[in-house]
């Protein structure tokens, strides 16, 4: 098995997702090669066991990764199952003020909706509840990404 499929999420549904950048232009074995080293150097500077997933990395609990080289950008996320109910879910968790913003992203496009579609779902959901669509300038800003069967919100 690959290591993107040996394990589940050991620390429950909180994770670190994280986004490199030049990486994902290599191609191959070299690309493989450096994902690994980010991976490595990730695990030696912070103690935590991290995995690829797609063109993401995937650490379990809440990492701090601000330090680490080839790390573009990180983000706590809670992962749940790819389905609108679930996403919206968690997504009206997250919801503080009044008006709120939805950035879907499909990093794999087997998921049967587009980004905008996401979007409008789960923002219905939660506009439900009460709250306002801001996408100039919101109080919260939920971003979703969706990677095979699970979604990152």
């Amino acid at each position: 098995m690959g290591e993107e499929d040996r394990r589940g999420n050991p620390e429950g549904n909180g994770v670190t997702l994280v986004r490199y950048g030049e990486i994902a232009l290599k191609k191959g074995e070299t690309r493989r090669k450096f994902e690994e080293r980010l991976i490595e150097n990730i695990r030696k500077q912070t103690g935590v066991r991290c995995w690829k997933k797609h063109a993401r990395i995937i650490c379990p609990g809440t990492v701090d990764l601000s330090r680490v080289m080839g790390v573009v950008s990180f983000s706590p996320a809670v992962e749940v199952e790819a389905e609108i109910g679930e996403i919206a879910k968690v997504a009206l968790e997250m919801v503080t003020g009044r008006t709120f913003a939805v950035r879907a992203q499909r990093v794999t496009k087997d998921f049967p909706l587009t980004s905008v579609e996401i979007n409008r779902g789960v923002g219905a959901r939660i506009a439900e509840k009460g709250y306002k669509v801001d996408l100039e300038n919101p109080d919260t800003e939920v971003g979703v990404e969706i990677i095979g069967k699970k979604a990152y919100v």
